[in-house]
């Protein structure tokens, strides 16, 4: 058996990271986190109005910090998002 590690899922959108992720924790018994969830929570906003007011680079820090926290967590299956 796997020792409980992470796993990351990269790919373009609509490649079935999430589904795939979903499986992935399910059957590995682990957490699925999901990188574009949680820019509203973190941030207040959606990521089209950060984009809208602080272009790509705005949107490029939040999800670089969003990415170092996910990255510290245990046993986790994490779905990169892409960008719009």
């Amino acid at each position: 058996m796997l020792d409980k590690g992470n796993i990351f899922l990269i790919g373009p959108m609509g490649s079935g990271k999430d589904c795939r992720g979903a499986d992935l924790a399910r059957m590995l018994r682990l957490h699925l986190s999901r990188q574009r969830c949680g820019h509203r929570g973190r941030t207040g906003v959606d990521i089209a109005f950060i984009f809208e007011k602080e272009g790509e680079s705005g949107f490029r820090a939040v999800k670089r910090n969003r990415s170092q926290r996910l990255t510290r967590l245990d046993s986790i299956v994490l779905a990169t998002g892409a960008a719009p």
